[in-house]
């Protein structure tokens, strides 16, 4: 794919991308080769804040939908790999744009991981992702990341830790992602209810991934 192709790429998902709450988990420690499809469902646990008369407002939303994924891995164990993703929930919260980038095999050992970032409208979620994984596909990954929020109507920055694990499970053609992820933060200084303001708040995500390879990978 040439610069300018992938260029134009990025500029159509980000004008299609909307604010999403909790990221979706869509790949392992080690990136596949290839176009791969996902189908993928989460809940969400936690405390609610409220909004003036809306009641009880979740802190975080869980995900469900589907989306579309490539990887490109490196031609040798000394080249880094980069995966890149568009998941679209089928409700509320609306689409996020997936970029991670696997350290070079050579570099790693035994383990594998990289760097990514989950974009969407009001957020940028930096993360690092590790663990191991065999040929097939299968095994564990941990992850670490931050999720920085922008609240356009008070242009106010909310900083949240956002740590998780997985476990993937390899099959000829599939995987699967199991996932729990965490969200520890502050309620925003805006809120209503005046007597929630900054107050330290949590959230838990679990949910389940389903990856179909569309494109035979070399070895798989």
């Amino acid at each position: 794919m040439s610069c300018r192709c992938l260029w134009r790429a990025c500029c159509i998902v980000a004008l299609a991308t909307q604010a999403a709450c909790f990221q979706a988990v869509m790949h392992g420690p080690r990136v596949e080769k290839g176009l791969s499809g996902f189908a993928g469902a989460s809940v969400t646990r936690g405390p609610t804040h409220t909004e003036g008369d809306e009641g009880g407002i979740r802190l975080r939303n869980a995900p469900i939908g589907l989306g579309v994924g490539y990887g490109w891995r490196g031609a040798t164990r000394h080249e880094a790999s980069l995966f890149t993703g568009l998941y679209v929930p089928i409700a509320f919260p609306f689409a996020q744009l997936d970029l991670f980038a696997q350290a070079p095999e050579a570099w790693t050992g035994a383990t594998m991981g990289g760097a990514g970032v989950n974009v969407a409208i009001d957020h940028v979620a930096p993360y690092l992702q590790w663990g191991r994984v065999n040929d097939r596909g299968s095994g564990w990954s941990l992850i670490q990341g931050v999720s920085m929020r922008t609240d356009d109507e008070h242009s106010l920055r909310q900083l949240t830790w956002t740590p998780g694990l997985a476990a993937h499970i390899g099959g000829s053609r599939s995987r699967v992602h199991l996932y729990a992820m965490g969200a520890f933060g502050r309620i925003r200084r805006s809120c209503v209810a005046t007597s929630e303001c900054g107050t330290r708040t949590w959230a838990l995500q679990t949910g389940l991934t389903l990856e179909l390879l569309l494109r035979k990978r070399d070895g798989a």
